[in-house]
């Protein structure tokens, strides 16, 4: 009885062993030990080799967007933000639950939403009184970072989404 157990545990090592060289990821690697047999920890190196190391899949992950919320404002913008000073110019798109930011108005890959329910506030910027040139228009203010919506020739396009009646209530006076 007790030889028949140490044949169950070995199946099970040969088992485990089978099933990771049925695993497409990666080659195996055997390296020759000693007159040419390989040693136990070869199997177990090999076998480890051929998981995917989880940084390179979470960065796989594609961002994109279906166009299945209804578009209620649309339009090219340049913006920056509290944390990068650098002027980016993205297609955003405004819908009923979020504002994306997209590489161009026809594709659905996103460089960064903005979930509405993450809005803390919307500021219009009077530079009048601050006697200063143009450095946005406007202000969307996230718990993690404040986006500073930039002047360009049709930016009150993007800007007539501060008169949306959802927007009004969010207005600091």
């Amino acid at each position: 009885m007790q030889g028949a157990t140490e044949d169950h545990s070995d199946d099970g090592h040969l088992r485990s062993h089978k099933k990771a060289q049925n695993t497409p990821s990666a080659p195996l690697h055997s390296s020759d030990g000693f007159n040419g047999q390989t040693s136990p920890d070869d199997d177990v190196i090999s076998s480890e080799s051929q998981n995917i190391p989880l940084m390179r899949v979470v960065m796989s992950k594609k961002q994109t967007k279906r166009k299945n919320n209804k578009v209620l404002k649309e339009g090219w913008v340049v913006h920056y933000t509290n944390q990068m000073n650098m002027r980016k110019k993205h297609y955003w798109r405004l819908d009923t639950k979020s504002l994306i930011m997209y590489q161009d108005e026809t594709s659905t890959r996103y460089f960064k939403e903005i979930p509405l329910n993450e809005v803390l506030d919307l500021k219009n910027v009077d530079h009048d009184t601050l006697k200063r040139s143009r450095t946005h228009f406007f202000e969307i203010r996230t718990q993690d970072c404040t986006y500073y919506i930039a002047p360009k020739k049709d930016s009150n396009h993007m800007r007539s989404i501060l008169s949306m009646p959802d927007y009004r209530q969010n207005q600091t006076p």
